[in-house]
C-alpha cells in the first residue's frame, strides 16, 4: 500500500472518529476563507460525506486485492495445459467413434 493511501486512510478514520469535532474545525478552517460560516458548514458536512465515501471504497478496493491474493487463481499454464488435455481427450473419443462406425459396417453383428 503506497504511503498516500496509508495517510489518507490515517485521515479518514481520526476524522470521521469524532464527526462534530471533524465538521468545527473543518468549517472554522474554510470560514477563514469564505465569509460566510453557513457555507463552511455545507462545505465540512459535504467533505466529510467525501471522506466517509472514500473510506468505503477503500475498504473495498482493500477488500478485493486481499481476495484475490488468497484465492486459487488459474495460471496461464494451468489454462494451457488443461486446453492441450481436452484436445487430445476429443480426438480420443473421435477416434474411438471412427473406430465404433467402422466396426459396425464391416457386416458382423455384435450379438
Amino acid at each position: 500500500m503506497s504511503l498516500f493511501n496509508t495517510l489518507l486512510r490515517l485521515g479518514i478514520i481520526s476524522g470521521l472518529s469524532d464527526r462534530e469535532a471533524f465538521v468545527s474545525k473543518t468549517s472554522q478552517l474554510i470560514e477563514r476563507y469564505y465569509d460566510d460560516p453557513e457555507a463552511a458548514e455545507r462545505i465540512a458536512n459535504g467533505l466529510l460525506t467525501y471522506l466517509e465515501d472514500m473510506k468505503q471504497r477503500l475498504n473495498m478496493s482493500s477488500a478485493v486485492k486481499s481476495s484475490l491474493h488468497r484465492a486459487d487463481v488459474a495460471t496461464r499454464e494451468d489454462i494451457e495445459e488443461l486446453h492441450k488435455k481436452l484436445e487430445d481427450l476429443i480426438t480420443e473419443v473421435r477416434k474411438q467413434k471412427k473406430e465404433k462406425e467402422k466396426n459396425s459396417d464391416d457386416g458382423i453383428s455384435e450379438n
